[in-house]
């Protein structure tokens, strides 16, 4: 048996069991068996598939690219939340996925950007960035917020929200409406 490359679909891998109806002896499957073996077939097709209400298209959810060049232009305005990672490492994967999610939550409130540290070493030295995956929360220009290691939805979605509720709040001593 000779495996595809990983760059195939997940679909396209053969199956090394020849028939999953039958028991190990090759009298048909009693019915917990069956069960059994559905419920681990729709698992592992699971995990090839992408799941139907996400969106995996980095144009559609919107994560910027930055670079030495774009870094500083991309965080002097606004909430922008960016994620230190590189595309080999398993649990900047992992962060990029909750990530994925934030962007489409806070579309046009909040920013979420991307850096390679592979191509961008001197932005990780410049925050100090040690650990793999490390996020930084950014509000008009000023650094707010580090996170290193993989972060739940929940927490970045609360930090930057808090955030972005600071920015519309009145200043303190401003009337919300003049009353003469």
């Amino acid at each position: 048996l000779q495996w595809p490359p990983l760059s195939e679909r997940c679909e396209d891998i053969p199956l090394l069991v020849e028939d999953p109806m039958r028991s190990s002896n090759g009298s048909e499957a009693t019915p917990p068996q069956k069960n059994a073996c559905r419920t681990l077939a729709r698992s592992m097709l699971m995990l090839c598939r992408k799941p139907k209400d996400m969106k995996t298209d980095r144009e559609n959810v919107q994560i910027r690219q930055l670079n030495a060049r774009t870094f500083d232009k991309a965080v002097e305005r606004g909430v922008v939340l960016v994620h230190f990672g590189e595309p080999w490492c398993s649990l900047s994967k992992m962060q990029l996925m909750v990530l994925m999610k934030l962007a489409v939550r806070f579309r046009r409130r909040a920013i979420v950007a991307e850096v390679n540290v592979d191509n961008a070493r001197n932005l990780a030295v410049r925050f100090g960035v040690e650990c793999l995956p490390t996020i930084l929360l950014f509000k008009d220009g000023h650094l707010r917020q580090q996170f290193v290691g993989v972060q739940r939805e929940s927490r970045l979605a609360q930090t930057t929200q808090a955030l972005i509720s600071e920015s519309q709040k009145p200043p303190q001593g401003c009337p919300l409406r003049n009353n003469t």
